[in-house]
């Protein structure tokens, strides 16, 4: 049996939530490029309203409340944090040079996107 797929359901979400926590820091804290912060990028919102979208999912698992969203489920949770990853993971591959932010970025997009597969595969 697979280990991951052994942890129960709220460590699973305590993997997502964790990964999203520390890109949110990365994105809006830490330089990307040089001096150059992720907030100074054109796209910088999308995976912000992405991740805070997902985050929100599975801060409202973990403490067992609903939100007042309908539709949003753990799939479409691991949709928006497979979309952080892969921006991410875009940006990363484009940019000519990188800094501290974009490699905790990219890990923990990476990090949460696989957290939040394993909630989606329960």
């Amino acid at each position: 049996m697979d280990p991951l797929k052994a942890l129960p359901r709220v460590q699973k979400l305590y993997v997502a939530a964790g990964g999203l926590a520390v890109f949110l820091v990365a994105l809006l804290l830490l330089d990307w490029a040089g001096p150059v912060k992720a907030t100074d990028l054109n796209t910088w919102w999308i995976p912000f309203v992405l991740a805070v979208v997902a985050g929100g999912y599975v801060v409202s698992e973990i403490f067992g409340f609903t939100l007042p969203i309908s539709g949003l489920n753990a799939s479409r949770a691991f949709g928006a944090t497979f979309l952080v990853f892969f921006w991410t993971l875009m940006w990363f591959l484009e940019a000519p040079t990188r800094a501290i932010g974009a490699w905790l970025a990219l890990v923990a997009s990476l990090v949460a996107a696989v957290g939040a597969w394993l909630v989606s595969t329960d």
